[in-house]
């Protein structure tokens, strides 16, 4: 199977490297420029820097869609404009463009924190509002 995988760097992404077998799949993922993974990886994926233009054509021949990347997550600091920026406009943008590709299988990821409600917000997490409230509306616009 040919997966497009976003975020293969950070944690979920790199699990999942490591985690379904590489050998009966070929992953193509993308990634910003200089970002490493956060664990080892048992194997290289093929990588595709995330500010290189015109690289839609790569959807060619991919089965799934894999969507990890995100801004904002821990260690990152988090603000308002990049936040609405990566995760809604960015994502949206990503996904409809393999829509439009033939992609037909989609898989999103995201953590424990935009399931929760808003009312609920533990105060240790508040500095990370932007992150929560922009993965939550992308969430809610692609459902």
């Amino acid at each position: 199977m040919n997966i497009f995988l976003t975020g293969g760097t950070g944690f979920i992404g790199s699990n999942i490297l490591n985690n379904i077998n590489i050998k009966q799949h070929n992953f193509l993922c993308l990634k910003r420029e200089g970002s490493v993974p956060r664990i080892k990886l048992k194997k290289e994926p093929d990588w595709v820097i995330a500010n290189r233009k015109g690289f839609t054509n790569l959807y060619k021949d991919i089965e799934l869609f894999i969507h990890c990347a995100a801004y904002g997550v821990h260690p990152q600091k988090s603000n308002w404009v990049d936040s609405i920026q990566y995760n809604v406009f960015e994502s949206m943008k990503l996904l409809s463009a393999a829509a439009d590709h033939g992609v037909k299988n989609f898989i999103l990821f995201g953590s424990i924190l935009e399931s929760n409600q808003f009312d609920n917000i533990e105060p240790k997490n508040i500095d990370m509002l932007s992150y929560i409230t922009s993965k939550k509306a992308f969430l809610q616009i692609f459902a």
